[in-house]
Order: C-alpha cells, then structure tokens, then sequence
C-alpha cells in the first residue's frame, strides 16, 4: 500500500483504520521494512535504511555490525522490529527523517502538542540529528505570545514549549518561550504546567532548582533598565549654590540606587517579598514599580522655604514615553536563556550569549 495525501493524513490523526499486514509507505522506494507498536496495533512501514542511519546515531548503530543487521534484509515477512509505540508522532518522525514535506498545509494544521511531545521525545530517543521543518517551528511558535509585553500572558503551555523547542534543538523558539516563562511565570506556576514529568527527565538542568536564583537575580540586575527619570530634589546649601537642581553628591548615586530608594523599597509588593520572597512574577513587579513612579510628583518647583528637602532625595521628570514601552525595555534588557548554553547545565538570562553569537532577544 503507498504512502498518499500526507501519509493518510498522519495515519488519520491516531485512530487508523488500516487492512492488516497493510505496508505505509514512508518512501516508495524504500528498501526496508519496519515494523512499529505492539502485536495487536503493529503497523508496516516502508523506509529507506540509508536515510535511518544517516539521520538517527540509533538507526546507524542499530543497522550496523555490532548489532549484527549490515548483511540483513528487512522485508515484510521479517521487518526490523522497533519498540516504539506507532500512533501520529511516529509518522511525523518517519516523514521529518526521510525529509518528506507536507503537501497539505491543512495536515499540518491539524498537529496538536499532544504530537509534538511524542516527536520530541522520539528526537531525543532516536538520536536524531538532522533538521526540523519549518512548519514544526511554525505550529509551535503558534503557542507563544509575540515578545510584546501587553500580550504575554501566563500559560500552561509554555514549560512545553520550552521543553520540546530543546529537544528539537530549536535554539530561537527555545529562547523565547524562556524569556516568556520567566517574565509572566513564578515558580509556584512551574508545578501547574502541563508537561509531563518524564518530558522535564530529558532536560540537562532540573529547571525547578534553578528558576529562583535567577528570578532573584534579575530583580537587581533589571533596575538598571528602568529608565532614567529620577532626578534631585531641589535642595539648599549642599551645592554651593541656593535652589541647585543637583549636586556632587546626588549626582553620583546611580539611577538603579535612586530607582531603590524612592519607589522600589516603599513598594507593597517589595516590602511583601522582603517576608515571602519571589512570589511575583518579573512582569507584575516591574510594572507595579513603573506605575508607583508615574504616580509621584514631577514638579521641579522648589520646595517651599522653611521646608527645603535635605540631599540625596530624587523626584521623577522627563517622562515622555508611556508605561508599555517602558515595561517593553525592561522585557528587553531581560534576554533570554541560549540554548546551547543551556546543554551544558548553564541557566542564565543575557541579551546576547557571545560564546555563541546568539541574539536572546
């Protein structure tokens, strides 16, 4: 029996019905025959064994002579037998290591995470190492929000694509549903996700123990990417000179420390982490912080005589973009995880990964 329309629309979306003993066609001019899952759903698969060792390190060991198959010839009344469950992630597999496209953009369509997840798992399992269709990365992208901040919001999906995006050595998709999970997600959102434990196995780095210390990190390192809108007080005497806007002093103290001082310390949510830490997101943060300082003074009047503000306070002015596009540069200046990076237990967010030469943004 040929392969048709998309290999029978990925073998009818895993519910085939399909004449027993029936021979699917991955390539028609195979040379191999295969047979997939158990004997009561066991199905027939015609491939090619060049391209099997050639894309998979399992296919090329498993063909080869330490397992004794170079000489052997696989047919229909004795195929190679491959303990894998057959249902559409293995179709998709198949068509994806033979590099057959998808004629039908609505097959396509009609592929649910659900399938991707087996893909990934029989990526990971086959040692396959060849490329991805662009039309994988398309549906999978289709999950996540675009990297606009008013439009990112918290899903359960998001720990999978991460997931899946790694084990389809998807580096750009991997690194932003990263930058995704840490701006909308905290870690008591990890355990909700709908992935499954044995996808999170196959992670180099137990993404649970290493979610909190850098969610720490980044509310520091971020207060460097809160625009530059705190100015000094008016202030007598310090500066030598009445009613000065600035002085030495004031002038001195760095924007992320006048950021500290004036909003994020007097915070609601900053004074309830001081007790529970990291129980907001970086996205909630920040913008409370964002909407805390548009809400203060930005008067340049002095203060009135008799009443002059002592030095090292700062007012905010200048502000003259809006609380998205602020927020959209503080999401920015987060970056994302490299991928590669990630391969060799390193879990960190950066704008750039120069090991690389990765854009995380």
């Amino acid at each position: 029996m040929a392969g048709s329309r998309d290999t029978f629309a990925l073998e009818q979306m895993g519910n085939p019905d399909r004449p027993d003993g029936a021979v699917l066609d991955i390539v028609r001019n195979g040379d191999m025959i295969i047979k997939v899952g158990n004997e009561t759903k066991a199905r027939l698969l015609r491939v090619s064994s060049q391209t099997l060792k050639e894309g998979s390190k399992y296919f090329e060991a498993r063909l080869g002579p330490n397992w004794g198959s170079q000489d052997k010839t696989f047919t229909v009344s004795s195929p190679l037998t491959v303990d894998a469950e057959y249902d559409v992630g293995f179709v998709l597999f198949m068509l994806i290591l033979h590099a057959v496209p998808l004629k039908d953009p609505r097959t396509g369509l009609r592929i649910k995470l659900k399938h991707f997840r087996k893909l990934a798992a029989l990526v990971d399992m086959y040692m396959y190492h060849g490329d991805i269709p662009a039309y994988i990365t398309q549906r999978l992208d289709e999950h996540l929000a675009e990297n606009h901040v008013p439009v990112i919001l918290k899903s359960v999906f998001l720990l999978d694509i991460l997931t899946i995006s790694y084990l389809l050595n998807l580096a750009d998709l991997f690194a932003k549903a990263s930058r995704q999970i840490m701006w909308c997600l905290t870690s008591k959102d990890l355990p909700g996700a709908s992935i499954e434990p044995g996808m999170l196995a196959l992670l180099p780095i137990d993404i649970f123990a290493v979610f909190d210390r850098e969610s720490h990190r980044l509310r520091s390192s971020l207060l460097n990417s809160l625009p530059i809108v705190f100015y000094p007080e008016p202030h007598i005497g310090s500066s030598g000179e009445d009613n000065a806007w600035w002085c030495k002093k004031c002038d001195a103290v760095p924007h992320e420390q006048r950021w500290m001082q004036e909003v994020v310390s007097k915070s609601e949510m900053w004074t309830e982490e001081q007790a529970s830490p990291l129980l907001y997101s970086i996205d909630r943060l920040f913008s409370s912080h964002l909407a805390d300082m548009e809400m203060l003074d930005t008067s340049r009047e002095c203060t009135p005589e008799g009443h002059q503000t002592a030095c090292g306070h700062f007012r905010p002015r200048y502000i003259d973009v809006n609380h998205d596009e602020m927020l959209q540069d503080v999401f920015r200046a987060m970056g994302g995880v490299c991928m590669h990076c990630f391969k060799t237990g390193r879990f960190k967010y950066e704008v750039y990964c120069e090991q690389h030469g990765l854009s995380l943004t």
